[in-house]
């Protein structure tokens, strides 16, 4: 495609319906991709891809929009996207490799249909970004990588159950459905790791709302559920985690699948206790209350 559209003159509007267009490694400037909104204002997706843009905005059409691909577009700073904030219609938004270190959302009203968002591969450097994309509202999807400045076990607790703590309306997190059993393992947890303190001002809100719905920290022992605390161990390297007995060793295995990065069709689970007691942890839909676990006991992960 030319860069400029040379060819193309009176910028005609195509009446017919056309709702996807595919326009990815077309070599086309930010004037161009404006210019075809206008010539097709019925789009509904657009794909955008590795055209080096530092920005898209779709004009006066834009309104259509529903899903919007800028992988690999420089875009760099999030600030270049606020022109899509208050497109109406926008549920689905690709910024894979964008170049993006911060995440700043100025306006809570913003993307305010936004429900999936791809952020994976982006240089981010900070926690803020959760804190910021918890302001949309209707966000149920979110893929994202591991920042390698991100320290878990210095932390105590993973990205992954800061984000879905963090953001209340998450139902997916990297393809992942998130079950109700792992967000209240992942809010507690937070509360346990942020809440026993003063929070800090960005912990603040989260800590609030999370012990509105389940107590202050102190009172867990008391609600309802009753915590292990165990061991999760592949290859040397133990990750610490506090679940429910009420856990299945079905979901289990999916958490430690995402945890160490494994195919969870190949995964067993073997638990040892403190004097060396092991207990093959082979009925999925049974729970951790069902082997009697304790505090402390360690859940060795094998890859068949």
């Amino acid at each position: 495609m030319e860069k400029g559209m040379k060819s193309i003159t009176g910028e005609r509007m195509v009446s017919a319906p056309i709702n996807t267009l595919a326009l990815g490694e077309c070599r086309i400037d930010e004037s161009t991709a404006r210019k075809i909104m206008n010539i097709f204002p019925y789009v509904r997706e657009i794909h955008l891809n590795r055209n080096n843009l530092e920005y898209f905005d779709p004009g006066v059409y834009g309104h259509n929009l529903e899903s919007i691909d800028l992988e690999g577009n420089p875009i760099n700073d999030f600030a270049n996207l606020y022109v899509l904030s208050t497109l109406p219609n926008l549920q689905k938004l690709n910024l894979i490799n964008c170049g993006l270190r911060h995440i700043f959302i100025p306006d809570d009203n913003w993307f305010s249909s936004l429900s999936s968002l791809n952020i994976k591969d982006n240089p981010i450097k900070d926690k803020q970004w959760i804190f910021e994309l918890a302001k949309f509202p209707k966000l149920e999807r979110l893929c994202y990588s591991c920042s390698d400045n991100y320290d878990e076990a210095d932390s105590g607790i993973d990205l992954r159950e800061i984000i879905i703590a963090c953001i209340p309306q998450l139902k997916f997190l990297s393809n992942s459905e998130i079950s109700s059993i792992e967000r209240n393992s992942a809010e507690m947890r937070f509360l346990n790791k942020f809440g026993t303190s003063s929070p800090t001002k960005e912990y603040r809100a989260v800590v609030e709302r999370l012990i509105k719905i389940h107590g202050e920290p102190s009172s867990f022992s008391c609600g309802g559920m009753d915590l292990l605390k165990l061991k999760l161990s592949y290859e040397g390297k133990v990750v610490e985690r506090s679940l429910p007995s009420t856990l299945t060793v079905q979901s289990l295995i999916g958490i430690t699948s995402r945890l160490f990065h494994l195919d969870a069709r190949k995964i067993s689970l073997q638990a040892y206790d403190c004097q060396g007691f092991m207990m093959n942890l082979d009925k999925p839909l049974r729970s951790l209350g069902f082997y009697s676990l304790s505090n402390e006991d360690t859940i060795y992960t094998t890859v068949m």
